[in-house]
């Protein structure tokens, strides 16, 4: 019923539009292009209205540009082209763009509709093995693919990846294997796929390194891409540790820390916080009862402290029985 009342209500506008300005072609399809590659694509849009047409304004969207139109002032009868250049770079697989044109025949734009298929134009399909910010407990699992155009017999003699971490080393499976990958320019070739998942029982926190593929394509023995993933639990911080900067004597310095469920639906209450440094304080701030809260570090220097960098400890205690204790490094310098 709802598409039916959008149908009639724009059915009447589609109508006027086509009966001003005929566009070719409907659809411009720019078919498959590299993701390296800037591609053209011209328009014609002949006046049919019977009135002059001016062209006030041209609008594109999406890595998407227009060369000025060979004319602006379109008499009745008379044709003006549009040329429209399109840069897909940081875009893969199918891709829908519009350019909308504003005329003085009517309020609404004319509107411009080209597509294409986006393939990476590279060896990898991804620069980077990235598994941004998850839940511990969840079951994640990333893929990486390696497919060099001009060497389709190569092989992969290693694959390792290595986590600087101490504590998030064997908690990350790889598995590895030939098969085939259709996304990476010209289309379909034989590829070598790694696949690395996370176990359950990680560690909270951050793991970064890199995956270091050993090969025999020329001056790509050695792949290396870089490696990171956060894990989060119950909890979220806005910072993995507090940075004061330079404290000196008579002049305060602050920091702020917001800490709140990772789930929106859930609830926690942060009851309590203490900074293992004397000359640092804190204070808890609810900015949602329940739900979110701001803790402010606030530094006062007395001219006895120790000159050069501190480090220490803030330890922070919720209601949340699986991370009841949180703890996290303060670091800064004196001066």
């Amino acid at each position: 019923m709802n598409r039916l009342l959008i149908t009639l209500l724009f059915f009447p506008l589609c109508v006027f539009a086509d009966g001003i300005v005929d566009i070719t072609p409907k659809i411009l399809h720019l078919k498959t292009i590299r993701d390296t590659d800037e591609v053209t694509g011209t328009f014609t849009l002949r006046n049919v209205s019977g009135k002059m047409m001016n062209i006030t304004q041209v609008k594109t969207f999406c890595g998407c540009t227009y060369i000025e139109p060979n004319t602006r002032n379109v008499s009745p009868g008379k044709s003006t082209k549009i040329t429209v250049k399109y840069s897909p770079k940081g875009k893969q697989g199918p891709q829908e763009t519009e350019v909308h044109v504003y005329t003085n025949l009517q309020s609404n734009p004319l509107v411009l509709r080209f597509d294409a298929h986006v393939l990476r134009n590279h060896h990898l399909s991804d620069d980077i093995l990235s598994f941004g910010e998850f839940r511990r407990g969840k079951q994640v699992e990333k893929q990486i693919w390696l497919s060099p155009l001009n060497y389709p017999n190569f092989q992969v003699k290693n694959v390792t990846l290595k986590i600087n971490e101490a504590n998030m080393r064997n908690r990350f499976t790889v598995s590895s294997g030939y098969g085939t990958y259709d996304k990476l320019y010209p289309g379909k070739r034989r590829a070598f796929w790694v696949k690395v998942s996370v176990s359950k029982e990680v560690s909270f926190g951050k793991a970064t390194g890199n995956l270091v593929f050993t090969t025999d394509i020329p001056q790509k023995e050695v792949i290396s891409l870089p490696f990171f993933a956060k894990i989060a639990g119950d909890i979220s911080l806005s910072r993995e540790h507090i940075a004061m900067g330079m404290l000196r004597k008579g002049k305060k310095a602050s920091r702020n820390l917001m800490v709140y469920p990772t789930e929106e639906n859930e609830r926690v209450v942060v009851t309590s916080v203490k900074c293992s440094l004397p000359f640092i304080s804190a204070k808890i701030f609810p900015i949602i009862e329940n739900q979110y809260y701001e803790i402010k570090f606030f530094s006062k220097v007395s001219g006895r402290e120790k000159r050069g960098e501190f480090r220490g400890t803030v330890t922070i205690q919720t209601s949340n029985k699986n991370q009841a204790v949180i703890t996290l490094p303060i670091q800064g310098f004196i001066r």
